[in-house]
């Protein structure tokens, strides 16, 4: 049987993953780990096991990843962008989701929450002709923004 000793947190966790083994959390929730898979046993130091949980814990308060959005107007008139928002909603309805941020001096438009790039790309083919300005952006997305 080969044993695996594991020094680092992203070590554990990408071969945890890479194995596809089951019983990940509850196996990072013990205070020494020693995971049997077929012949293999890994064994982790209590450290890494409480920072992996501590991450673990960060992210299901605020699950987010990698995503894509379509920031279709960037403008420092604050009602300029609130007219865009209008107009994006009167053409394509209430169903995709609209933001409104602002960093001074700027508010920027933004709508959807796409986890790759195709399903981003498919809403802005439709949309560019009549926001030449639109581009996609890459962005943080929140899990239940997805659903």
């Amino acid at each position: 049987m080969n044993t695996i000793k594991l020094s680092s947190v992203g070590a554990l966790t990408a071969l945890l993953l890479a194995i596809g083994c089951g019983n990940f959390h509850t196996a990072l929730a013990q205070s020494t780990t020693t995971i049997n898979y077929g012949n293999l046993n890994i064994n982790a130091d209590y450290t890494l096991t409480a920072l992996t949980d501590k991450y673990k814990q960060v992210n299901q308060r605020n699950p987010r990843l990698k995503g894509y959005r379509i920031q279709l107007l960037q403008s420092d008139k604050r009602e300029e962008v609130y007219a865009a928002k209008a107009q994006f909603q009167q053409n394509f309805g209430s169903g995709i989701p609209t933001f409104i941020t602002h960093e001074q001096p700027y508010f920027r438009l933004r709508i959807g929450a796409f986890a790759n790039r195709y399903e981003v790309y498919q809403l802005y083919k439709d949309i560019k002709p009549l926001f030449e300005k639109a581009f996609i952006i890459s962005d943080r997305i929140n899990l239940r923004e997805l659903d």
